[in-house]
Formats: structure tokens, sequence, C-alpha cells
């Protein structure tokens, strides 16, 4: 495998000729890379802790061992990310002389404003506005919700659809972002029976890679929804049996008025993306990326069922791999001196929401003009019997097929074609 994807990638991308070289990479090296940034020191290398903090240092100084110039400060970049979310005591939900229980009858969601407002309440159903060639579904076309609260259906009307055609407007964060671009105030937000019967609060947690609320925003049960319905002879059931029956808008003024107040209070924690740049043997700006992130899930959480656990998530597949192989090609590629700029980042909080690579998109520590193609390693695996190799991304460059063609005409290993973008790995 070492020798697989040294040729592939020294032999395409560093633009070197016909010239012999001695591709291996030492198989010691790279599993000693792994084996420290998958170890319990490293506590699963979540954003923000010292297990993060020193997987960024060695990555740093293993660039700096090869050579390369270190970008930003002194190899890093740095960026805030939010690693907690808790409730602050002086949140408040009210109709009339009722008052309501937080994490009981409501919640304020991740991504709210802390605010107040006083205002009535206008019901949107699923709160789209969808308009193309098979769908014309505009909740607000004929209700004003100006400075109101709006009550939206989370989920949509097609849920058991993998196919649906409001997949891409039934997410949270897009109907509260409509809302606001509407005029509305604030949002509330229940649970159809369909999405979830048992009508659970969500859990606070951490949202990193949406845009925060503008506007206070909650989730309440759809037992408070249908108080809030009640002189108009509606609950949410009943409304969300009309949806299905009938699949079009439905949108009214329910008549009352909700005061609430919403706090919320974020902690963020420092991490960084870890940048070395080598200066090719030609006289062009021309720049090829190899990318890879770091970070993993840390102890519990994340993707854990058991999120109260201590347990490490090692993270050696995902990404320690990946990155073992980013190393030995920087310092592998600093050694043979090829004639392309060559920029190596290393990204933080990618599991987060590929954040790292978002700030650095919006941050470039080069000129993005220059960049030519990028090589991303996610999960470096081993190949099998059918020696089976996965290039992802293939569409997404018309050069792509020739150039991987071209370099592997003479290997024995078999290519396999794939148009995700989510860089290149060994079938296992």
């Amino acid at each position: 495998m070492m020798q697989l994807f040294t040729t592939v990638f020294l032999g395409i991308c560093l633009g070197l000729s016909a010239q012999t070289y001695n591709y291996e990479i030492d198989k010691t090296d790279f599993e000693n890379h792994i084996y420290y940034l998958a170890s319990d020191d490293l506590q699963g290398r979540k954003p923000g802790t010292t297990g993060d903090s020193l997987s960024a240092a060695f990555i740093r100084d293993k660039f700096r061992e090869a050579g390369l110039e270190l970008l930003g400060e002194n190899g890093f970049q740095f960026f805030e990310v939010t690693t907690g979310i808790i409730l602050r005591e002086d949140n408040l939900l009210a109709i009339g002389d009722d008052s309501f229980k937080a994490e009981e009858d409501y919640i304020p969601y991740n991504i709210s404003a802390n605010a107040s407002l006083k205002a009535d309440v206008i019901f949107v159903g699923y709160g789209f506005s969808i308009r193309d060639d098979t769908l014309q579904w505009d909740d607000y076309q004929s209700v004003d919700v100006q400075g109101k609260w709006v009550l939206v259906l989370r989920s949509d009307p097609d849920l058991d659809n993998p196919k649906s055609v409001f997949a891409e407007s039934s997410s949270d964060w897009y109907k509260v972002m409509n809302a606001a671009y509407h005029g509305a105030a604030g949002v509330l937000l229940v649970n159809t029976v369909d999405y979830d019967k048992e009508d659970e609060i969500k859990k606070l947690r951490p949202e990193n890679g949406v845009s925060p609320a503008k506007v206070p925003v909650i989730q309440i049960k759809r037992e408070l929804a249908d108080k809030i319905l009640s002189s108009t002879n509606n609950t949410i059931e009943k409304l969300e049996k009309k949806f299905d029956a009938e699949r079009a808008p439905f949108s009214f003024n329910t008549n009352c008025l909700v005061n609430a107040h919403t706090e919320l209070e974020l902690f963020k924690e420092k991490t960084t993306n870890v940048t070395g740049f080598l200066k090719g043997t030609s006289d062009t700006d021309d720049c090829l990326i190899f990318g890879a992130h770091y970070d993993h899930l840390g102890l519990g959480g994340g993707s854990s069922k058991t999120p109260d656990t201590v347990a490490v998530h090692y993270g050696a597949d995902d990404n320690a791999s990946g990155i073992a192989m980013f190393i030995e090609l920087a310092q592998k590629a600093s050694r043979e001196k090829p004639e392309r700029n060559l920029l190596f980042i290393a990204f933080g909080a990618e599991e987060m929401g590929l954040l790292g690579s978002k700030y650095y998109v919006n941050n470039p520590l080069k000129d993005l003009a220059e960049a030519k193609i990028m090589f991303n390693f996610d999960m470096v695996g081993r190949l099998n019997e059918n020696n089976a190799v996965t290039v992802n991304g293939t569409g997404t460059a018309k050069e792509t097929d020739s150039l991987l063609t071209l370099s592997l005409d003479s290997n024995s290993f078999k290519f396999i074609r794939s148009t995700r973008r989510s860089g290149i790995s060994c079938r296992h």
C-alpha cells in the first residue's frame, strides 16, 4: 500500500520526470504516526482539548523536520469552535398567566439567539418556501409574520421517502432561516407525530458549521403547541393529517400571544489548522494541495450511543491513517524536490461539520487561484486480495480521469472511479 500511494501521488502530482526515485515509505514510521495519534495520551483528539493541541504540534513538528515552510502562526491557523452549551436560569415561556417549564415543556434551540419576544403566533405549517419545476409550496404566501412568532412543524409530509421533493427544505436550520427571511421575530418548532411519536425535547448540543439564528428559536412539546392552537379548534395531529391528505399549504393566525425569553451560554475553545508549504523547483505559482483532518470525537459523545462514558474514540482509521500517509508524503516530497509548489493542510474540527476546511477557504494562507487540484486523505485502508483502489471525486475536474488513467496504466491494481467528493482510499 505504501508504495502504491507514493507512486500515485508523487508520480502524478509532483510533476516528476522519468527519472528513477526511491518511492518506498518507511512502514515503521507510518505505523508510529498512527500509534501516537490514536494513543490514550491524546484522548480521541477532540477539538479544543489537550490531545487536539498535541496532535497539531506533532504534525507541525513533522512539517518542520521535512523542511516545509510553516505558514500562519508558526504553522498554526487558529479558529474557535463551540464545544459546550448550557441553559441559563432566566429562560421564560408564558401564555397569559400560565408559565411553562424549560426542559420539560420547551427548550431554546441550540442555534437560538438570546432575546425576548412577546407577540402573536402565526402557524405556518412546515415553513416551506419552495418554487421549482416539480413543486410550488409557500407557507408564507397568505400570512403576515412580520414581528411575530411563527409555529413550524419539524420534518416534512413525505418523511419516509428518501427522494422526497421536500428533503432540501426540511431541516430545522432551513426553516429558521426562512422564517427570519420573511420577517418573523421568533420561531417555535414542534414535532409531528410521524416524526417523533414520543415527542422528545431535543437535547442542547453545540451546533457548529451552521449560522446562528438572529431570532429566538424554541422547540415546544405538542401539548403546548395544542394550547396555542386551542382557539382555532386545531391540534398538531389534526393538522399533520390534513397536510398528509391535501399536500398543500395551510397557514393562519392562532390568536394566541406568547411571551418568551431565551438565554443560552456557549463555551468556545480554540483549535487550529496546521499548514506547511513546499516551494517547487519551477517558477510557476501553480500549487497542489494535500489535505487530511486530524481531529476525532474525543471521549464518549459524538456518534457514541453512550455519551456519559469515558471511553476513548481512538480514531486510528478516521483519520490517524490519513494523517500518517499525509506526513510521509510531505517528507518524501521534500526529499525529491518536486517541480510544483505543494501546500499541506491538516484540518482541525472536521468531524464537527468540516469547520477547519471551511475556515481555510474563507481565510486562505495562499492564493486559492493558484491551486490547481486538491487531494484529500481520509481513512487510508489496506488493499485486499482484489488490489482495488477507489479514487473519489473523479468527476470534479475535467482532467482527473485522463491524469489518473495515464498514471495507473503501468500498475497491477484495479482502479475504481467514484464521483463522490471525499478523497482517495483503498477499498477493504
